[in-house]
């Protein structure tokens, strides 16, 4: 993603399949690339506003740039199948931050239903970014 700003993603499937999301059919690098991007929402509190966001070659999520700053990312099933509860890893990270400052990691506690089952370990968060487990 490459664009002004202001983007919402939600209910998606990057990575897996949408019949089931358990499949693994990750795209060679990143199932979502926010460069130079600022204040979009990728997820939300609801379950429709989740995505699935599996089985990728290099990370879930990156957010790259000095401009990629206030991005929500939060209520998504990252590293799992569409239940949650399979893991369905991407093979680096869950949620890859380089550069980007003051972007939102998980969302507000239990509220966004956030799920990263094998991927917490592998976020990186860098200048100032707020990770809510």
């Amino acid at each position: 993603m490459v664009t002004a700003g202001g983007n919402t993603i939600q209910g998606n499937y990057l990575g897996t399949d949408a019949a089931t999301g358990g499949l693994d059919l990750g795209n060679h690098a990143y199932g979502l690339y926010v460069n130079n991007c600022a204040n979009n929402t990728i997820g939300g509190t609801t379950v429709a506003a989740r995505n699935v966001i599996s089985g990728n070659d290099v990370a879930g999520v990156l957010l790259c740039g000095a401009s990629a700053t206030g991005n929500v990312v939060e209520g998504n099933y990252i590293g799992t199948d569409q239940s949650g509860t399979v893991a369905l890893k991407n093979t680096s990270y869950g949620v890859y931050i380089i550069s980007g400052a003051g972007n939102t990691i998980g969302g507000d506690g239990d509220r966004s239903g956030e799920r990263n089952l094998g991927q917490r370990q592998q976020r990186r968060l860098h200048h100032g970014e707020r990770c809510h487990e």
